[in-house]
């Protein structure tokens, strides 16, 4: 018993959002460290981030990113905040525009037999078991793995059966409202608020793209529509909208609205009249993130290992990144996609950006080691191997999504070094895959789990979907959109 429980703090899950904490007018509380940590941007939205919210004592190594290596032209920008926000009644006609560049990384890596075989039976693994209308958090995930095309087990499409089967409509002042629940009933819907609209804008669906929830004849861009229309966190960092659970709830709505934004310095007023812009909501993710990374900062400072967890009042606890979903790998995508949008970018973001980057290759060796210090031990069951093996499937897969996507987006182009780390990703990616299909996990076995143990069930299709994801990024076969 003892050793399974040590297991536990090794795990990650991908499914879940923070518990929200209500203030009294309804909005969600901000704790008083991520209040500290943002309100240096307070007295000058245009140039947020002065001292030390990004850099300085928070990451010693803050050198700005060198653009020899054919860094994004965006970095040169300037961005200016639109000091007039669009009221709710012009935001429920403002037409979101898909983007149009289109980038895939500097320096493929090969698409050897084994990547193919191991593509293809992911593939399997999401259209067998990821396309059940009844299940639609993994569905989206399904979306994301195979694209916009692919149909539920009823023959609807994908996109279609979502919207009908799950969505929400409620007119409000002469509006379009179109929301997904977190839950209905047993049965997680929008576990991440925000993830069906980053999902849908990140795979290439048109903003124009017909839909029906209920009787009513709609289009996907009145979900955005939606999604700005609730958003919004005080730039004081002390409150924000209580459709998040917490600051660490925010990263696909950021990277949502960031895709679709029609100008670099959109901003706008909520319904519930909070003004707010795309610019400080996007400082405002990267600072929760570059803070919780702290922890990890130091100890590749020191030299040090670390732990993802903590036991604080008999409860487990995450530490530093390991506080957000997928230890923190979609914080980290949101944020460098929106400053590539033009969206919060600023000289200390983009050393802190650097930071981020050097830190991720540093720690991937030292995740996989702590999993693999487990799987030594002769005495696991069945079940413990296979969550450490998910464990590494996703501690992989998410790797090679988030290195890709930032290596395409101009953050920086690997070196020896990297490229070495990122080919070890795939290779160790390719193997983990190839191991669950041997023991059935991936096949035989997935009927079983999906009725004992439906978190590893979800992991494991919904992880099966950013590796496939990642792996095709890294190889070249896939582009990010921006």
């Amino acid at each position: 018993m003892k050793k399974r429980l040590l297991l536990f703090p090794l795990l990650f899950h991908c499914s879940g959002g923070e518990s929200p904490v209500s203030t009294d007018d309804g909005s969600t509380s901000i704790t008083p460290e991520t209040a500290n940590e943002v309100a240096a941007v307070t007295s000058n939205p245009a140039s947020s981030l002065e001292g030390d919210a990004v850099g300085g004592a928070h990451r010693p190594d803050a050198t700005p990113h060198s653009d020899a290596n054919g860094g994004n032209a965006l970095r040169n920008e300037v961005i200016q905040v639109q000091s007039t926000p669009l009221g709710a009644q012009e935001v429920s006609t403002l037409q979101p525009v898909s983007p149009q560049r289109s980038a895939s990384v500097p320096m493929r890596l090969a698409k050897t037999p084994q990547v193919v075989q191991a593509r293809s039976i992911l593939t399997r693994v999401i259209q067998e078991f990821g396309r059940d209308i009844q299940r639609p958090a993994v569905l989206v995930h399904a979306l994301l793995g195979l694209g916009p095309d692919i149909d539920v087990i009823d023959g609807r499409t994908a996109i279609d059966a979502l919207f009908e089967n799950w969505a929400q409509y409620q007119p409000i002042n002469g509006v379009d409202y179109v929301s997904f629940p977190r839950r209905s009933g047993n049965t997680p819907v929008e576990a991440h608020r925000g993830i069906i609209l980053k999902t849908l804008t990140e795979i290439g669906v048109s903003p124009s793209r017909p839909i029906k929830v209920g009787d009513h004849a709609l289009t996907i861009a009145d979900l955005y529509r939606s999604t700005l229309l609730h958003t919004w966190v005080s730039i004081r960092g002390d409150a924000a909208s209580p459709s998040f659970t917490g600051p660490r709830d925010m990263a696909w709505t950021l990277q949502g609205l960031s895709t679709w934004a029609p100008s670099p310095d959109l901003s706008w007023t909520t319904l519930d009249g909070k003004a707010q812009t795309l610019h400080d909501f996007s400082l405002f993710n990267f600072v929760v993130l570059h803070t919780d990374t702290q922890p990890l900062f130091q100890a590749q400072d020191a030299g040090a290992s670390f732990d993802k967890y903590r036991l604080e009042n008999g409860q487990r606890v995450g530490v530093g990144p390991y506080q957000h979903s997928c230890g923190a790998a979609h914080a980290l995508q949101a944020s460098a996609y929106a400053i590539a949008r033009g969206h919060g970018k600023n000289d200390k973001v983009m050393a802190g950006m650097n930071g981020q980057i050097r830190n991720m290759f540093w720690r991937l060796s030292r995740e996989l080691a702590i999993t693999d210090e487990f799987l030594a031990r002769p005495s696991l069951k069945p079940t413990e191997v296979n969550w450490l093996l998910v464990q590494q499937l996703k501690t992989t897969g998410h790797f090679l999504e988030s290195m890709s996507k930032l290596s395409a987006l101009g953050y920086y182009t690997p070196n020896a070094e990297q490229q070495v780390i990122l080919q070890g990703a795939l290779d160790r990616l390719v193997e983990v895959i190839l191991v669950l299909e041997q023991r059935g996990t991936l096949s035989s076995e997935i009927p079983g789990i999906l009725k004992s143990d439906p978190q590893l069930f979800m992991d494991l299709v919904n992880d099966s979907a950013h590796a496939l994801n990642g792996m095709e990024l890294a190889t070249g076969d896939r582009s990010v959109q921006f």
